[in-house]
């Protein structure tokens, strides 16, 4: 999947004529501790909850 939002999702906007293309990020802390091999960035799959009591 990131993959694709990296790589083909921008592709596909620009064929479509997207001039300006921006992908939907989002800032998430993980709920628990993640490892990665140094120098290298990996990425993990993750749930998102929305929260109507905390707004976020």
């Amino acid at each position: 999947m990131v993959s694709f939002i990296n790589f083909v999702e921008p592709a596909i906007k620009k064929m479509q004529g997207v001039e300006q293309f921006v992908p939907h990020k989002a800032v998430a802390i993980a709920s628990e501790p993640l490892r990665s091999r140094q120098g290298r960035t990996e990425f993990s799959r993750g749930f998102y909850e929305f929260s109507e009591e905390s707004g976020s």
